[in-house]
């Protein structure tokens, strides 16, 4: 009963519409396009932002490189934001954190303005094939309940294509 509208923006309303939260890359890649969008399309606009990406180690990375800003037409709603890397030179199985923060003057507070994201360069892996996977805990508790005596699961084995001794089981549960 004590509703009211927000206030109307007067600036150019810019967030990021999308949130995916990350993105897997090979090391062919060499790009990333982030969508940007803005609620006043009236005038052609360059916005500014602020980015960072970090490694593992939480420390600064510098191997991604962003634009000086993000262009946008007049009366088009929408730009991409390319952000450059070279992918042989990320690390395999390392997640990067990449944060990008709209200029306040120029996002809108409805929207998403920070915006954080990983970068991964998956290791290798191989399949060893089918096998059943018992895990002690689960079906020691299903034989005490007298459900299921055995209980195991088909699952996949793998191996890392450059570390054959590092084994890995998908998909346990």
């Amino acid at each position: 009963a004590d509703w009211a509208p927000g206030a109307k923006e007067t600036n150019m309303g810019v967030y990021f519409p999308s949130t995916t939260s990350s993105y897997t890359v090979t090391t062919e890649d060499s790009v990333i396009n982030i969508d940007v969008a803005r609620i006043n399309t009236a005038e052609a606009a360059q916005v500014s932002f602020r980015a960072e990406a970090k490694d593992a180690k939480n420390e600064t990375s510098d191997l991604f490189s962003f634009p000086q800003y993000v262009s946008f037409e007049a009366g088009v709603a929408e730009s991409t934001l390319a952000i450059t890397f070279n992918g042989a030179e990320l690390v395999e199985g390392q997640a990067y954190t990449v944060t990008l923060k709209l200029d306040d003057e120029e996002a809108t507070q409805y929207g998403v303005s920070e915006f954080s994201f990983t970068v991964l360069l998956p290791e290798p892996w191989e399949s060893m094939g089918t096998g059943i996977y018992f895990d002690d805990l689960l079906c020691g508790m299903l034989e005490e309940a007298d459900t299921f005596r055995g209980a195991g699961a088909y699952v996949e084995f793998e191996k890392n294509a450059k570390n054959p001794n590092r084994i890995r089981v998908k998909n346990v549960y």
